[in-house]
């Protein structure tokens, strides 16, 4: 009974569950029946709305597009209009330049008939001309009693005096500016010049003089010794003794004497009297020395960017290093003297080139004066001649000491740039002997230039003589004294006494000579 009882429950209550489960569950279903329809209906009425709306844009564009084409069609039958009228205004001004054109047309065909009247006209007239002018000349020839040929070169004679007369008066002009303005335009670029140049003195000073062990001054000391002469036929030089185991150098060959200075250098040091031995030593200095000269040209000549230079003009050029001139290294000096030269040619507007090659070759000649006779400005002007430099380089060479005329500026220049180089202080310097030789002779050609001299005054270092000469001198109630110089005498005086000094002196720069005159006048008063 409990059993049944049990189960009845338990049944009506599974039964009861599941009436639950379905009513849940159809529950559900309705909702997502109910879900799926309001969906459905929304989303009708969306796609109506969306539809309504597409449909409305599309009537607003129709609307916006036939409102453009009709504005469009407006603009357009305006441009036609205008371009109507535009082709109105072409057309009417095409017959306006058709009717000018006749009208210019009929004036060219007037104006041709005019000119060719004149030209009929015009040869008319010069055939008149020609026969009066005949007739003119028969009349002149019957009044000049002469031909018109005798005419012509008179009147060609009187021209050529003319034109002749007026060149000399514009040349003494033109000299007369040159002179009064030249000066002040050469300071000027001469100022120029050496406030840009930056170079530095070279002086050197090499010794001739080597002091030989004991053995070795034995066997020099005496020139006629195999050694010595030996030395002196290799290296072209004459050693002398001068004391004290000193052995002295001397010779006009620069090269030679710088070989000898090298080859007693290590004989002073290992001396030996293998002939063989001192025979290879002076070949093997000589052919370094060789090597110095060519690598001291070509590095001259690379610093300076010359181009196409002859090797024999190189090894010239290189040959300075070795060649002083008052201690003044000649290979430093031209150097020197070819960037002064280019600094003068680009303040004048020159080539620099050709001045600064002038300026470097200007002293070639002086490695050739110890075995060539003549001034080392005509030997360097030949050697460059002959190796193909350009005539005006020749000529700068050959004239900077006035050997031969100055052809071109590039002359002057070298000149100014090579005086400049040798006459600014601290460049040059000189034994005391030769500066008291050279102010003797300086002394002697003043004195001797005239008599009567009151006095002689050699100043600046043999820079400046000045000759003092009488003048004229009255005492108030005395006779007068009068002068025997007056100014052309005076003149004529400094003149001989500059040529003078430039035919028998050598010297570095120039020599100013000024003769001076005193004229006094007294009167005392008691």
């Amino acid at each position: 009974m409990e059993l049944s009882t049990t189960l009845l429950a338990w049944g009506t209550a599974t039964l009861l569950t599941i009436a639950v489960v379905i009513f849940k569950r159809a529950s559900v279903a309705k909702a997502l029946r109910l879900t799926a329809e309001s969906k459905r209906r929304q989303f009708k009425r969306q796609y109506h709305d969306k539809r309504a709306r597409e449909a409305l844009n599309l009537r607003r564009e129709e609307l916006k597009l036939s409102e453009e084409l009709e504005q469009q069609e407006l603009v357009l039958a305006d441009k036609e209009e205008a371009l109507e009228l535009y082709r109105a205004e072409q057309t009417a001004k095409e017959r306006q330049h058709e009717i000018e054109i006749q009208a210019i047309n009929q004036e060219l065909d007037e104006l041709e008939e005019n000119v060719s009247d004149l030209g009929n006209t015009l040869i008319k007239t010069q055939g008149r001309a020609a026969d009066l002018q005949s007739n003119h000349a028969h009349q002149l020839e019957t009044i000049a009693l002469t031909n018109a040929e005798a005419v012509t070169q008179e009147l060609i004679s009187s021209s050529k005096g003319n034109y002749l007369s007026r060149l000399e008066q514009r040349k003494a002009q033109d000299k007369e500016d040159n002179e009064r303005k030249g000066p002040l335009a050469a300071r000027r670029i001469l100022g120029l010049t050496l406030n840009r140049y930056d170079g530095i003195g070279h002086l050197e000073r090499v010794t001739n003089q080597f002091e030989m062990p004991q053995k070795a001054f034995e066997v020099l000391r005496d020139s006629s010794t195999a050694m010595a002469q030996q030395l002196s036929e290799e290296l072209d030089v004459e050693l002398w003794d001068r004391g004290n185991n000193i052995i002295g150098i001397r010779g006009e060959n620069p090269l030679g004497r710088e070989a000898a200075r090298r080859v007693l250098t290590r004989l002073s040091q290992n001396w030996t009297t293998d002939s063989a031995r001192v025979e290879r030593l002076c070949h093997r200095v000589s052919r370094q020395l060789n090597n110095e000269v060519f690598q001291a040209g070509n590095q001259a000549i690379r610093s300076l960017e010359m181009e196409n230079v002859h090797p024999d003009i190189v090894s010239l050029v290189g040959r300075l290093k070795f060649r002083l001139s008052y201690s003044q290294n000649q290979l430093l000096h031209a150097v020197e003297v070819a960037r002064l030269s280019g600094l003068l040619a680009k303040e004048m507007g020159l080539n620099v080139k050709d001045a600064m090659r002038g300026g470097l070759l200007h002293d070639i000649g002086k490695a050739m004066t110890h075995d060539h006779e003549g001034s080392h400005a005509v030997l360097g002007a030949e050697v460059a001649r002959r190796c193909g430099e350009a005539e005006i380089i020749a000529n700068a060479i050959g004239s900077h000491h006035n050997d031969e005329p100055m052809n071109s500026p590039i002359a002057y220049i070298v000149t100014a740039a090579d005086a400049l180089s040798g006459a600014r202080p601290g460049a040059r310097r000189e034994t005391a002997s030769l500066y008291l030789a050279r102010m003797q002779q300086l002394s002697d050609i003043a004195h001797g230039s005239s008599k009567g001299l009151e006095r002689v005054d050699i100043m600046h270092a043999g820079r400046e003589i000045r000759l003092a000469v009488p003048g004229s001198e009255r005492m108030v109630g005395e006779k007068s004294k009068e002068s025997h110089y007056d100014d052309t005498s005076m003149i004529e005086l400094a003149e001989d006494v500059a040529r003078t000094i430039e035919e028998e002196v050598v010297y570095p720069g120039q020599i100013r000579v000024t003769v001076i005159r005193e004229s006094r006048a007294s009167a005392v008063a008691r």
